[in-house]
């Protein structure tokens, strides 16, 4: 399926983070925070993403991505899935994160229809490409009354 617009991001993002197995992930007990460092402006700006995190990867456990004008500057993981198995997290790493991802996505259709951008009455084949006939009767307003 193609993407077309910011919205499929959003629900896509939602059905992958919520259906997706989770790793075991232990969290920290204790936020260290990293003073910034300065970073030589001469590097790309991917070597300067790498390069904080690397210098920030004691206190950061995670994956970032990081996109600009639809570039992927960079994807990689930091620090560990897993601290009893000592399985690294890599852009396919899983997370637990439970229903986080909800009340995101239902804000950011409701600043969309504000800004004139679509309705929660669309269909959601208006935003997905080659969208399954069975998903045809869905409209955005079913998605977001059942995030809660």
């Amino acid at each position: 399926m193609k993407i077309k617009n910011f919205v499929t991001v959003l629900l896509v993002s939602f059905i992958l983070a919520s259906c997706a197995p989770a790793t075991k992930v232990v969290p920290t007990s204790t936020f260290i925070p990293v003073p910034l460092t300065p970073v030589p402006t001469q590097s790309t700006p991917e070597a300067r993403i790498d390069k904080y995190m690397q210098l920030s990867h004691k206190s950061f456990s995670g994956v970032i991505f990081v996109a600009q004008k639809g570039k992927v500057l960079i994807s990689k993981g930091y620090g560990l899935a897993d601290r009893e198995l000592d399985v690294p997290n890599t852009p396919q790493t899983k997370f637990a994160i439970g229903s986080m991802t909800k009340a995101f996505t239902a804000m950011g259709i409701m600043i969309l229809q504000e800004r004139g951008r679509l309705s929660v009455q669309d269909p959601i084949c208006n935003y997905i490409a080659d969208c399954p006939a069975a998903w045809k009767s869905i409209m955005l307003h079913h998605l977001i009354c059942t995030l809660s």
